[in-house]
């Protein structure tokens, strides 16, 4: 079993606007704490998250993973001119060669078989890069579909053959492309190192992902059963889950992968055997096919344009008929008076408001949870009259309790269509700080009391 870190980062979740997060480290059996790290931070263009590892259980390397996420950091911070979406790839090349211009300085700083994963969210867009051996997977309720794997080792290729990060004076990092990725409401995603990227599409990783603990428990859950046949091996993990988002669809565009001379993987042309045909030929052939389709297509179009010019503006199916001037006749506007009373009450009469939705809590269950599914903040819960007598003392949960949860309260769209607006974060707080009796008053003389 993968034993935690005694130097990993706490485990509490970070909830921020749109998204929260929570990572954690495993050092493996050799103990050197920081040849798998992650680390998360604010830049210009958004949030990034980065996972960095190295293969060789080495101090140095595990220093040098530090330095990754420090020239990382400082090149998000500063290069606000890049496009958004070439920022992770392009801070993954200025970061790799930083490394090795400081491996050719001597003092033994040599960068060995450094993987890293840079992903950055801005404005409820996935734009990432990766080099080397990490991986990226989003999970979407029920499937877990993968964004990012290392490419796979030909028979062929060596360790020092491969593209990682500082081994060459330039690298081409595998990026997304220019769309980026696009999750939805409750959509995870999964960055990961080492030997977690085979496990991480277990159906218990699945199952894990679709309860209702704490993200930070299942950042936890998921390194304890991961890779139990490996437990030597050192990781790192981070999740980022999503809320209130606006996107509609869920977009995931392909990845680019870095051409095979960058990469550094060999790609061999089959050998003609004696004795055997070339096919050669073949090519021309089926080029030959393509140019008469081609040309049938374009006749058919050509064919296609001139009957619609001949019918649009030639052939008349109906020709023009005299007709005797109409006798004009004045028809006098009928108006309707209407008592004013009934005017204003129509038009200032506001929508109704959503009845409340009864709530069975479950053991395991928290504030948090329920306040992904409602977008209620819990102090309007625990103050709505219904519930008084089903809550502890210091307003705590109780398994079992039936709970009238007013949606009218709610910040989502779905749930409370006319008036979500009045309680979305922007409106009661990141941390629904704002929520209170005096929030509510001024909401109820808004609209119950106009």
């Amino acid at each position: 079993m993968l034993q935690r870190s005694t130097s990993s980062i706490n485990m509490a979740t970070k909830k921020l606007n749109k998204f929260e997060y929570a990572g954690e480290e495993v050092p493996g059996s050799a103990g050197f704490r920081g040849l798998h790290r992650q680390a998360a931070f604010e830049t210009p263009a958004g949030y990034a998250f980065v996972v960095v590892s190295s293969a060789v259980e080495e101090k140095i390397q595990a220093d040098l993973t530090a330095v990754v996420i420090d020239r990382i950091r400082y090149y998000m911070n500063t290069e606000t001119e890049d496009r958004i979406s070439s920022l992770p790839g392009n801070a993954l090349v200025y970061t790799s060669g930083y490394l090795k211009l400081q491996s050719e300085k001597g003092q033994g700083k040599e960068a060995k078989e450094i993987s890293c994963l840079c992903v950055l969210f801005h404005k409820e867009v996935i734009h990432y890069a990766a080099v080397g051996d990490v991986c990226c997977w989003l999970f979407t309720d029920r499937k877990m579909i993968p964004v990012y794997q290392p490419p796979s080792k030909t028979l062929t290729e060596s360790d020092t053959d491969r593209s990682y990060m500082g081994n060459k004076s330039l690298i081409k990092p595998a990026t997304g492309t220019s769309a980026g990725l696009a999750p939805m409401d409750h959509d995870m995603l999964l960055l990961a190192s080492s030997s977690l990227c085979n496990c991480l599409a277990e159906k218990q990783v699945r199952k894990i992902l679709q309860d209702s603990m704490p993200l930070g428990s299942k950042v936890l859950r998921v390194l304890q059963h991961a890779c139990k046949e490996t437990p030597a091996e050192a990781a790192a993990l981070m999740i980022l889950s999503f809320y209130d988002l606006q996107n509609r669809e869920r977009i995931i565009a392909p990845v680019e992968q870095p051409d095979a001379q960058n990469q550094g993987i060999s790609k061999e042309k089959p050998k003609n055997k004696a004795g055997t045909k070339t096919t050669a030929a073949k090519p021309a052939a089926s080029a030959g096919i393509l140019s008469w389709l081609k040309l049938g297509l374009q006749i058919l179009a050509l064919a296609f344009v001139g009957y619609m010019i001949y019918d649009l503006f030639i052939f008349d199916p109906h020709p023009p008929i005299h007709i005797p001037p109409a006798t004009t006749v004045v028809e006098q506007d009928v108006v309707i008076d209407l008592p004013e009373d009934s005017i204003s009450a129509h038009t200032q009469a506001p929508p109704a408001m959503p009845d409340d939705v009864s709530y069975t809590v479950r053991t395991g269950d928290s504030w948090s949870n329920i306040y992904r599914q409602f977008r209620v903040c819990s102090w309007f819960i625990i103050n709505h009259p219904p519930n008084r007598g089903r809550l502890g003392r210091d307003g705590s949960l109780i398994a079992g309790q039936s709970l009238r949860i007013p949606v009218k309260y709610s910040g989502s769209p779905d749930l409370n269509p006319y008036y979500y607006h009045e309680f979305t974060l922007d409106q009661v707080g990141s941390n629904c700080q704002n929520a209170g009796r005096e929030f509510l008053e001024s909401f109820e003389a808004k609209y119950q009391n106009p």
